[in-house]
């Protein structure tokens, strides 16, 4: 499942940034080069805000999902030779855990970060429109 988001991301991102470029070049034709400017903050700002987004919700499934299977993992008969192997999947699901917890803490940062970013362009982009008006 984890590669088939993986492909659809590798394939969805590039043709919406492209698309979103030229969007934002024939804008420029229209207007200043200072509202072409912002037109290529904002994409940037809302792109890495949408990447963010979905990496924390996945990450956050993820860790949930990994974090029962340890706290809760399946009933097995214990047979001596099988302690190696149980103990083995629950190391990697205690690595698999902390890793998409680290991933998540350090998205959260850079959402947030982003977020008050394009808070403050469309206040700019407000306030020019109310003075042109």
């Amino acid at each position: 499942m984890a590669l088939i988001l993986v492909l659809i991301i590798l394939g969805i991102i590039p043709i919406a940034l492209i698309s979103l470029i030229v969007t934002a070049i024939i804008k420029k034709k229209k207007e200043s080069s200072n509202n072409f400017e912002i037109s290529v903050r904002n994409i940037y700002c809302y792109l890495i805000l949408i990447i963010t987004l979905f990496i924390i919700v996945i990450g956050t499934i993820n860790t949930f999902k990994v974090g029962l299977d340890v706290l809760l993992p399946e009933e097995r008969v214990s047979y001596s030779y099988y302690y190696n192997e149980e103990q083995e999947m629950k190391n990697s699901n205690i690595v698999e855990m902390l890793s998409t917890l680290a991933l998540v803490a350090t998205c959260i940062p850079i959402f947030i970060y982003h977020s008050n970013i394009t808070k403050e362009l469309r206040k700019d982009k407000s306030d020019v429109k109310e003075e042109i008006a």
